[in-house]
């Protein structure tokens, strides 16, 4: 009997100890998606441009690069070892989202990733945008459906007096015009930067307001 129990229980108890060597491997090789990328990336967004952040698990590596949605060639990043970092300009549409993938090689050729992070773009995407609020200077209350035009745009204010217009070239000052029937021409100047730049209020004076004009002699 002793015998029959001593050839039973070895089985068992090596069944048992594969079992938890087993265990202990498993759980020492699951990770989650980033870990197993080897590439954690941050994004942000302002304007019309995507910053990026990677960091790696390794300190061998030799270059590491992003693929953007909307950029054509990939977007190298500077860095050495662990972290890396650049930024790329993007044109969007609004409340888009943007995909960053990045990948690393090491100095072997292995190429770890592709890391991923999304950001969205603003109300207005990323085109260069300036908007403001067109309101009478009697009242403060909006002009509705006055023309304001500017760097070759064209647009109305809304029930609320504001205009947006994008499209604009980065970079650039241009004078706008503002006219509606029964007021003065207004004017107003702004310098275009990437994303969205806001004039604020402007007022339009109604014609009866005006003093009269100079009388000229002879």
């Amino acid at each position: 009997m002793r015998i029959r129990y001593r050839r039973l229980v070895f089985p068992a108890a090596a069944a048992l100890l594969i079992a938890v060597l087993a265990s202990g491997c498993g759980g020492g090789g699951s990770s989650s998606s980033g870990d197993r990328s080897g590439v954690a990336v941050t994004a942000t967004i302002s304007g019309n441009i995507v910053s990026i952040t990677a960091h790696t698990d390794r300190s061998d590596i030799a270059k590491v690069w992003a693929e953007v949605t909307g950029v054509a060639s990939t977007v190298s990043l500077t860095g050495s070892g662990q972290n890396w970092s650049g930024s790329v300009a993007v044109t969007a549409q609004a409340n888009t989202v943007v995909t960053v993938k990045v990948y690393a090689q090491d100095s072997l050729g292995n190429v770890l990733g592709p890391g991923v992070a999304q950001v969205k773009t603003g109300e207005f995407g990323t085109q260069p945008t300036v908007t403001g609020t067109v309101v009478n200077r009697d009242d403060n209350k909006p002009v509705v459906g006055a023309t304001v035009t500017l760097g070759g745009q064209t647009t109305a204010t809304d029930a609320s007096g504001r205009f947006v217009l994008t499209g604009l070239l980065a970079g650039t000052t241009q004078e706008g015009v503002i006219t509606k029937s029964g007021f003065a021409e207004a004017r107003f100047t702004v310098n275009v930067t990437a994303g969205t730049v806001d004039v604020g209020r402007i007022t339009l004076t109604a014609t009866q307001d005006l003093p009269p004009p100079v009388a000229v002699f002879p």
